[in-house]
This record gives C-alpha cells, structure tokens and sequence, in this order.
C-alpha cells in the first residue's frame, strides 16, 4: 500500500495546472505526463508514451534543445525561452524548468513547462512598436531638421529647452548649450521696447492653450531680425511638468515688403483722394467696393447722401433716364468693354458735362469681377472748345470777305492790264492807268499780309479743333 506522501505527491503532480512530465535522462521518452500536458498538448497519456521531448518540438528547435539537455551542469535549471508544438501543429512559447530526480529505478528528469507564448507575443509586439516608434522619430526629426520654420519646446515652469530643431539654433544664432544655459533667453534676446508683448503671449498661451505672437529679435550677429510665433500651452500628465510649444517664422523680408507695400498703399490713396477726379468701384451687384474722398463729397453735396463701401452706387437722387443710362454702362464693363462716355445733366440751369471712363476689374483667374470708374467734370474744356469754334466761323467769314476784297483788286490790275495794251479802244488817260495799278497793288498787298497773321494763327492756336470738339 502506496504511502499517503506519496499518493499526495502523485495527486499534485497529475491534477497540478501547470503541465509536467517525467523524461528518461538519458533517452529523453516521456515516462510519466500530468493531466495538464494532455490537455494543453492534445496527446493522449498513451500518445506521450510512445514519444520523446523532441516530438513535441519544431525541428529547428531540436538541436539547441538537446545540448542545454545534455549539457546541463546541476541538478536543477531553467532552459529560458523555448518552441513546443502541440498535436495540431500549433506553436508556442514556453519555458521549461527541469529538476533531477529518480524514476522506476532510472535517471530521470522532472520538468514543467510554463506557458508564456502570450508574454513573448506581447515583447515582441513591444520590440516592434519601439523600433516602429524609434523609426518614426528618426523619420520627424529628419522633417522637422529640414523645415524653415524653427521648431521647439520648453517647460513651462522653467523655460528650460526640451527640443529645438537645427532652423530653431540657426534663426537664433546660439548653439544649444547656450540656449539651454539660459533659461531667460526668449526674453533676453528679444528687443528691448517688445519684452512685454512675449510675456503677454506666454501668459495667453498658459491661460487660454494657444497664442501668436509678433516681435523683434537681436540676432547674435546684432542684426534686428522680425519673428512670427505660435505658442501652444499643454498640461503635462502622469506628474510630467506643462509643456509650451513654439513654431517661430523668420518674417523679416515678409514684414519689410509689407511696410515699402503699405507705405505707396498710403501715397496711392492719398493721391486718388487728392484728385478732383471722382475714382470708383463696384461689384457685379453695383455695390461700391471702393470710393476716394472726391465721389464721396460730390454725392454728398448732390444728394445729401453719404456713399461709403458697400451702398448701392446709384440711388433715387438719380434721374430715371440717367439710372437706365448708367446700368447699361457698368453691364457693358462688366461684359469686358473698356470705353469712354459724356454725360450731359443740366445743374442750376447749366449744362454740366462729365467723361465717363469705364473698365471691367477682373481676378488673378481673369474673371471679371466688377467696373473701376472715372469721372472727370469737362464742362469748361467744353465750353472753351465751342467758343474757340466760334471763333474759328468768324474767322473763316474773315478770310471769306478779304478773298473777295482780292478778286477784286485783282480784277482792276488785270482791267488797267488791259487798258495799256497796244490795240486798245479805249480812251483812258495814259497818266492815270500806273497810279490805279499802284493803288490795287498796295491795297492786295495789305490784304495778303492780314490773311497771312490770321492763317498763322489758326494754325498754330487752334490745330484739329473739329476732331476735339466731335470726340466731345
């Protein structure tokens, strides 16, 4: 009768959860398998009695498998990480530990094998996510080293920096030891009348998570150097410390194109709104997208209204004919055409004209998009041009009256010509003949010299009046 230790032992062995078995040392056949084997295994008791450890191993397992077996220096050892294969083929990790001991009178070895297939997975897929991880760090690092901008962050308590890519040591012109030994080195370096607007931005980042910024730098080299940055505040976890993050933007050339922009922006408009010219925009609904001081005043004073961007351009103070008129106008822009027109409008009892000059305003696609105008106010040019027409007839009327005062002069020097002919018949005083034609001939002469100063100057004053007047 089998010892109660014994049956204890033998009851522990078989229903024990890890599985187990007892191996010929020699041999290495399974002389004795728990139940936990059967069932993580899927062989029978007889099955594994008929089979070696090394039927239960890949083949490329084998090899290293039977020389730490045949190698082992103690009693008891551990063979670290190991391939079972179970009866359907299926593969897994485990780790055997191996002891020593007797068995049916043979040297034999009591082994366990702990099941860490899903431990090893796990590593695994760890190894992977930190390579996968450590490659795509590489990966941004290598693209935030090639961007302009300059990338960093810094902790939010001590300013101490934490990352800065190579744009971020060049836009400053520090290398990082010297960055990082002086934790004030935003402020430090930032000009002096624009500290306070880097502070203010830190204090908005910390409070609301995010701010931009816009100030004036001293390079190392001294130069003044204009700064674009973003500030972005983050909570740090897990006791971490908070984080601000910066994306900074040399702007310098941006800001001084902008400055020589706005500048002859400001001269522009200060000659436009200089001009008597009356200088307009607007859209394809007619609504005014711009107008210089000139049409605004002159509305005003027609009106009593006060056109700004945005109002409709023509409104009820407008005569109907005249609304009618224009609308085709700004159709006719807005349809491509470039053309001058004259409004004749009688003001005060006067007639008042004004050139119109219409183009269409098209988009960097060429789309038109509405009609810039000039008005112009012609009324004394006009009138000056119709005066100087007048004076042109009379002019004309003139030379018409000194022409047939010539014929006729003409007509008496060739009539005493004929008197002095040999052969004539009539009876005219020899002595008065030379004093008539003497008399014709100073009279022509003086005639020829008015219609000669008068012909100059309609020359030289009043050249392709009618074609002026006929454009009008």
């Amino acid at each position: 009768m089998e010892d109660n230790s014994i049956i204890d032992y033998k009851n522990h062995f078989d229903n024990g959860p890890i599985p187990g078995w007892v191996v010929d040392a020699d041999t290495m056949q399974f002389l004795e398998v728990n139940n936990a084997a059967v069932v993580n295994y899927g062989y029978s008791k007889q099955e594994f009695g008929t089979m070696t450890i090394k039927d239960i191993m890949p083949t490329e397992e084998i090899v290293s498998m039977t020389e730490k077996f045949n190698n082992r220096h103690s009693d008891y050892y551990g063979t670290g990480y190991s391939r079972h294969k179970k009866k359907d083929g299926t593969v897994f990790y485990v780790h055997i530990y191996s002891q020593s001991t007797q068995f049916g009178g043979k040297r034999a070895q009591l082994c366990f094998a702990v099941d860490i297939n899903d431990k090893v997975l796990a590593e695994e897929k760890n190894i992977e996510l930190l390579q996968l991880q450590k490659e795509q760090a590489e990966e941004l690092n290598d693209i935030l080293t090639s961007l302009d901008e300059a990338i960093w962050s810094r902790s939010a308590d001590t300013l101490n920096l934490i990352y800065g890519n190579k744009a971020y040591y060049d836009m400053y012109g520090f290398d990082k030891d010297s960055l990082n030994a002086d934790i004030e080195f935003i402020v430090q370096s930032t000009y002096p009348p624009d500290r306070h607007l880097v502070k203010d931005a830190i204090k908005q980042a910390r409070k609301g998570g995010l701010s931009d910024i816009i100030f004036r730098h001293v390079n190392k080299d001294g130069s003044l150097r204009t700064l674009k940055v973003r500030l972005s505040y983050k909570k740090g976890k897990n006791n971490k410390p908070d984080i601000i993050t910066g994306v900074s933007t040399d702007i310098t050339q941006e800001k001084e194109l902008f400055d020589a922009m706005r500048n002859n922006e400001q001269k522009l408009l200060a000659t436009i709104n200089n001009t008597n010219d009356l200088i307009w925009s607007v859209d394809k609904e007619l609504r005014i997208t711009y107008c210089n001081r000139a049409f605004q005043d002159f509305i005003l004073k027609r009106s009593g209204v006060a056109l700004d961007e945005g109002d409709y351009v023509l409104g009820n103070w407008h005569s109907e004919s005249f609304i009618l008129r224009r609308k085709k106008d700004y159709e006719r822009a807005l349809n491509g055409d470039s053309f001058n027109t004259v409004v004749v409008e009688t003001i005060n009892g006067a007639e008042q004209y004004t050139e119109i000059s219409s183009n269409p305003i098209m988009d960097h696609d060429g789309k038109i998009i509405g009609v810039n105008c000039i008005a112009r106010d012609i009324s004394s040019a006009r009138m000056q041009l119709i005066s100087i027409r007048e004076q042109n007839e009379k002019l004309k009327e003139i030379t018409r009256i000194k022409a047939q005062k010539i014929k006729e002069q003409l007509h008496a020097i060739i009539q005493s010509s004929t008197d002095i002919h040999p052969g004539s018949q009539r009876d005219i005083p020899t002595k008065s003949i030379p004093d008539q034609l003497k008399s014709a001939t100073h009279e022509l002469d003086h005639i020829i010299k008015e219609l000669t100063g008068v012909t100059m100057n309609i020359d030289t004053y009043f050249p392709d009046t009618e074609d002026i007047i006929a454009r009008l």
